[in-house]
């Protein structure tokens, strides 16, 4: 298990009740990004740094290689194949960069993320990739959701925001209630859109190449995208 600085107590608590043995990070396996060294299990191995920017990376790392490790008698893996990444990891609507409207234009960012730890992330390849970029985000989530968690850690980062309200579940929040939180956190130039089209053509209007357009919050949202841009080439 993975989430060392905020463990689920659902997770350890189905653990428990199960007396399924959990192996925790932070305290049965470890890993120092500086040195690029995971331990566990008796074992020390040197890895690669994670391909994707963000300390959330490292330790989706760590219990990569401790799966590894555990089941090395069943499934061997060499050491090696730990150092020597060569693809960089591609799932449609996860961290994925695309130019659809071609590479003079503003980069699409597009994510899932409906969670702060998601966001979190987010913030980081944020952090890493935008400069002096532009980044407006189109954001539409469930109002059973943490959205102010979720919202937060983008607000530095996002210069603009363009709400969508998702209409394919009455689980969603209203525009309305995303644009009054978003300004109540202080959020600069918040807008509703009445559809995930009119979002598009508006922030493709302010942004030049370079720039960076967000679309994040939810799986009902991200859906609205057209297919052939997810399944398209990354940027």
């Amino acid at each position: 298990y993975g989430d060392a600085e905020e463990p689920c107590a659902s997770v350890l608590e189905a653990a428990s009740r199960a007396e399924v043995p959990l192996q925790q990070l932070g305290r049965d396996f470890h890993i120092d990004p500086p040195s690029g060294k995971w331990s566990g299990f008796g074992q020390e191995k040197q890895v690669s740094a994670p391909l994707w920017a963000g300390s959330a990376q490292w330790a989706n790392l760590a219990v990569a290689v401790a799966a590894v490790s555990l089941l090395q008698d069943k499934l061997p893996v060499p050491d090696t194949a730990l150092s020597a990444w060569t693809l960089p990891p591609e799932l449609p609507g996860r961290c994925q960069w695309l130019q659809p409207w071609g590479k003079e234009d503003p980069d699409l960012l597009v994510d899932v993320a409906h969670n702060p730890q998601a966001t979190r992330q987010l913030a980081a390849l944020l952090a890493a990739r935008k400069g002096a970029a532009r980044c407006h985000a189109i954001v539409g989530m469930l109002a059973d959701k943490d959205m102010a968690g979720t919202l937060a850690p983008l607000l530095h980062w996002v210069d603009a925001w363009h709400v969508l309200e998702i209409t394919d579940t009455p689980r969603a929040a209203m525009a309305a209630q995303l644009c009054d939180m978003l300004e109540e956190m202080g959020a600069a130039a918040v807008s509703a859109d009445a559809s995930m089209e009119q979002a598009l053509e508006r922030a493709r209007m302010t942004l030049a190449g370079g720039d960076i357009l967000l679309c994040f919050g939810s799986f009902h949202l991200v859906k609205q995208l057209p297919m052939a841009w997810l399944l398209r080439d990354p940027a």
